[in-house]
């Protein structure tokens, strides 16, 4: 206590001597009102707020404290993640009290249905605005615990299915909170604009309320041009009833006839069930009846887990074995993307992999899905190629690409000839094909058009990721509760809806692909370090061993291509030109070309091919740490086994010239310290693949010896606990 007091009062001392010296300042005309705004300019947007409210409200009793918009963004924001932390910022800080916050909340009405507060504040907004009112209807449910609880505000039990005052009043609990979320196709805004208490509502009770929304928001000025949803059969038969076909996904604007609705189906998800299919199938054919294998894909994991490198994927036994992970986007779209094919073709063509002799139509499959989540997922105007946003000059590139992929999702049938279109597991394919129609049909019509023609789309706009993002914040409230009640969904609704900067979970289904948050580089002291043991002679023959191991043309391949990427990351460290031409330099230190296959393969243009003595030093630094970390039973509780693995690679680099257009700027380069340029380059090479290579294998090593390859139980039932209703 007496620490927080005195916290206090050097507080209150810090804001009266900044006020008193800039009004001192500014009185004695030493200090112009733009040096002012210079000094404050220097803090951080979060911290430039802070400090003015320190200064508007010294000296003031705590009746007479005014609080800015950004403020009180902040507190709801701080409150809204963990009360007792906002209660101890009060000791510090002059910041809100928790009832103002209360009022603050309690200021927009959160009841189930259509928000009036948010409707309307989208039409003083964007509601006049061309193109800006255009809009990308969201839906999708999340899951809530089955709870009816006494709300002493309304009077009443809640916790049973509310749609708002628009049906009958139900006495079955809800299961699910139903929303709806607006997303703009041009504009950067989206808002979560109703939500409903459903027990799994039927199609026909969905579809009216996706009318109904369609046409309260065309009241407000916002006009609807897409619906998203996943592919569950309760959306896909809305769709249906909405008039949607397969080949002309859309209907007419239930206010205005002249105005087409496109259907999406969310392509993240219909990713997943891409996965799910081939992985449960095990084979499926393309329309030249080559075999497109799950095998394949198994094979590339077996290879990469006996070298111990991974071929520039991120391919692993979770991705493989991904039943407990099946809500996870992320390692869909890792295992169907054009790394994995990559690696897969870099097998069969340069490695000559036995089991990988037949895999052209696996390669094939996986690029054409890579490309076509890509085309349907596009985030940047800037970016190129796949991931170009859709626009006018390059309309025929798209167009032609994503027609040629869906005749070839079309053609793709199981191993009895049935066309997966009429399988039963037909649901992502079809998903697929009707987005590509959708997005087609939609990004023609608002590109050409004579009147506000889009400058361009980006597809992401129609992304699913944007409800799922909402739904991660809402299960953060209070630390994050998987599995919020009906009172507890309402309050961080209503939370979320006000202006506040809560971000999603870093382990949601999805990932958030922009982070405005700074933190604070925390710096250790560096430790004493103890002399290095010499090894012992026992070791000749292990040695031995490990070598003819890590001579194989795949780790061969995999430590290049690593050293590529330590080249990259060292040329912006290092200060000396020649230093970095010399990790480049190729003409009197040219590596093997069998060990640069895989970078040659995987090069687009950007990727660095490094000098041979580069490649010499990371793979005698792999030699050491196979030699004493991967071959070990158990990982080494040693506070500097990095220095012992750089000293060891030293001591075997020293009868090899390396760098050998660059011994004179070696020999006549001295730092202050004493040590020569050459040293210090060796060593930074060594000490980043170290981290590199130990962070790597100490996950390989918790999930092997741990989990044994298997997904923890906390996991396990936490995922259950959210996933299905607990």
């Amino acid at each position: 206590m007496h620490n927080l007091q005195r916290s206090v009062h050097h507080r209150n001392a810090t804001n009266k001597s900044l006020t008193e010296a800039l009004a001192e300042c500014r009185h004695q005309n030493l200090l112009s009102e733009a040096a002012e705004q210079s000094l404050l300019d220097g803090f951080g947007p979060v911290a430039k707020e802070i400090l003015l409210n320190e200064i508007k409200n010294v000296g003031k009793n705590k009746h007479g404290h005014r609080f800015s918009d950004n403020i009180r963004a902040f507190a709801l924001t701080v409150f809204y993640y963990s009360p007792r932390a906002y209660n101890f910022l009060r000791t510090v800080f002059c910041l809100p009290s928790v009832s103002s916050l209360r009022d603050y909340n309690s200021s927009v009405d959160s009841s189930p249905g259509f928000s009036i507060p948010v409707l309307s504040y989208l039409q003083r907004t964007v509601g006049a605005k061309p193109c800006e009112n255009e809009c990308c209807l969201v839906i999708d449910a999340m899951n809530i615990r089955k709870d009816s609880s006494w709300d002493k505000n309304s009077g009443k039990f809640v916790g049973h299915v509310d749609y708002g005052g628009l049906m009958e009043e139900s006495d079955r609990i809800a299961t699910e909170a139903l929303v709806f979320m607006a997303v703009g196709l041009s504009g950067r805004w989206k808002m979560p604009v109703a939500y409903f208490f459903t027990d799994h509502a039927s199609a026909d009770i969905q579809t009216n309320l996706v009318v109904d929304c369609i046409k309260r928001l065309h009241d407000y000025g916002i006009t609807v041009r897409a619906v998203t949803c996943d592919g569950t059969e309760v959306n896909l038969s809305m769709f249906r009833r909405l008039g949607m076909e397969m080949d002309e996904p859309y209907f007419s604007h239930p206010c205005n006839s002249n105005i087409k609705v496109f259907g999406i189906c969310d392509v993240c998800h219909m990713l997943k069930l891409v996965r799910n299919t081939l992985g449960d199938l095990r084979i499926i054919y393309d329309n030249k009846n080559k075999p497109i294998r799950w095998a394949h894909i198994t094979a590339l994991l077996d290879v990469q887990e006996l070298a111990g490198f991974r071929a520039a994927n991120k391919l692993s036994a979770k991705h493989v074995m991904y039943r407990k992970h099946i809500m996870k986007v992320k390692l869909a779209a890792q295992v169907l993307s054009s790394s994995v094919a990559d690696a897969l073709e870099f097998l069969r063509v340069d490695c000559h992999n036995f089991q990988q002799l037949d895999n052209e139509a696996t390669v094939t499959f996986i690029r054409n899905i890579d490309h076509l989540f890509d085309l349907l997922n596009s985030h940047s105007p800037f970016a190129r190629g796949f991931k170009a946003a859709l626009r006018c000059e390059n309309m025929r590139y798209w167009t032609e690409c994503l027609s040629n992929l869906r005749d070839y999702i079309s053609s793709l049938k199981t191993a009895d000839g049935t066309l997966l279109l009429s399988h039963r597991r037909k649901t992502a394919f079809t998903g697929f094909i009707i987005s590509i129609n959708s997005v087609i049909g939609l990004a023609t019509e608002l590109l050409t058009r004579e009147v506000n023609p889009f400058k361009y789309i980006l597809t992401y706009k129609l992304s699913q990721d944007h409800l799922e993002l909402f739904f991660s914040k809402i299960r953060s409230r209070g630390g994050f509760n998987n599995n919020p009640s009906v009172i507890q969904f309402r309050a961080a609704y209503r939370s979320l809806i006000l202006k506040n900067c809560v971000s999603p979970s870093l382990n949601a289904n999805c990932l958030q692909l922009e982070n405005d948050d700074e933190y604070i580089s925390i710096h250790r002291k560096s430790r004493t370090v103890s002399e290095t043991p010499e090894p012992s002679d026992i070791s000749v023959l292990i040695e031995t061993c490990v070598e003819s191991l890590a001579k194989n043309q795949f780790v061969e391949n995999c430590l290049y291509y690593i050293a590529g990427f330590i080249v990259r990351s060292l040329s912006s460290v290092v200060s000396c030109d020649d230093c970095i031409l010399a990790m480049h330099e190729k003409i009197l230190d040219t590596p093997d070309p069998s060990v640069s296959k895989l970078s040659s393969r995987k090069d687009r243009g950007g990727l660095i091919f490094p000098s041979g003595s580069v490649y010499k030093i990371i793979s005698t630094t792999e030699t050491v740490i196979s030699r004493e970390v991967v071959h070990s039973s158990k990982l080494p509780n040693t506070s500097n086994l990095a220095l012992q693995i750089q000293c060891q690679v030293l001591d075997r680099l020293s009868s090899y010239s390396l760098f050998p257009l660059f011994d004179s700027h070696f020999h006549d380069s001295i730092f202050l310290s004493g040590e020569s340029h050459y040293l210090q380059l060796i060593r930074l090479i060594i000490r980043k693949f170290v981290n590199i290579r130990l962070k790597d294998y100490g996950k390989k090593f918790l999930q092997k010896t741990q989990f044994k390859g298997q997904q923890s139980s906390r996991m396990y039932f936490n995922k259950m606990v959210l996933f299905q209703g607990w």
